[in-house]
């Protein structure tokens, strides 16, 4: 980890002291790539003192997005290989494409393909602010 901050730091400095600016973002960006993943160590350092400190959480969920869990068996099984929870597609855009018109086969496809293979899932937000969640009219 310390190798990567000094690279970052040597990448930084010669950023600062060159004069072309392609120069300056090639180092600056390499400067960042080494920054990043020495922090990426250092948690993933103190996440595994911590569990071997206070041991595994019995019940602790782990999981992301699930929007492909239907599409393919393959998925599916890798995704329940490592995740125990997941998320599910609940955007307004999709479940009402038309006003007053509310389909969820969506998620339902979702829900009972996953069906007794996860330990929980979440919806993610019906009303979310951004032009993917909200339908046209």
């Amino acid at each position: 980890m310390t190798g990567r901050l000094e690279r970052g730091e040597s990448h930084l400095q010669a950023a600062t002291a060159a004069h072309e600016p392609d120069v300056k973002v090639r180092l600056s960006n390499a400067s960042l790539a080494e920054t990043m993943w020495a922090g990426e160590n250092a948690a993933l350092q103190r996440a595994r003192q911590r569990i071997a400190r206070r041991g595994v959480r019995q019940g602790f969920l782990f999981g992301c997005n699930a929007f492909g869990f239907a599409g393919s068996e393959n998925y599916a099984r890798r995704y329940t290989e490592l995740f125990n929870f997941a998320t599910v597609p609940f955007y307004r855009k999709a479940a009402e494409k038309i006003e007053g018109s509310i389909d969820n086969s969506i998620v339902d496809s979702l829900l009972a393909k996953m069906a007794g293979q996860l330990a929980a899932a979440e919806g993610h937000p019906l009303i979310w602010m951004h032009q993917a969640g909200m339908p046209s009219f």
